[in-house]
């Protein structure tokens, strides 16, 4: 992650308080929180895959791109990124691209808004 420094600088840049920034940071770093943001980001990962999928992405571009994405975090969650869609995956995306592989975006779309 980046430095509080570089956070509070670019808060600063954005319009938000650079105190504001620090206490923010302050926050995420303390341990007793600070698994429960990683843990956050790789599902956020997790759902963006299944999100880009629908929107027409195919699953090399979908793998790619949030692989890039992950490069900022630490590294368990950029190994979340690389064991997307493969028997690694912790976070049950391998089953997505089942259903994708099968069915298609109409099958995703069906798992997810029905």
């Amino acid at each position: 992650m980046p430095s509080h420094r570089l956070h509070r600088k670019w808060a600063e840049e954005c319009g938000f308080d650079g105190e504001f920034a620090n206490e923010i940071d302050r926050i995420i770093d303390d341990m007793e929180h600070h698994d429960a943001v990683k843990v956050m980001v790789t599902h956020v990962i997790s759902t963006e895959a299944v999100v880009r999928l629908i929107h027409g992405l195919t699953l090399g571009e979908v793998k790619k791109s949030l692989i890039k994405f992950s490069k900022m975090f630490p590294r368990n969650v950029r190994k979340e990124a690389q064991y997307l869609f493969t028997e690694l995956d912790s976070k049950g995306i391998k089953i997505i691209k089942k259903i994708y592989d099968e069915y298609g975006i109409e099958g995703l779309k069906l798992q997810y808004f029905t």
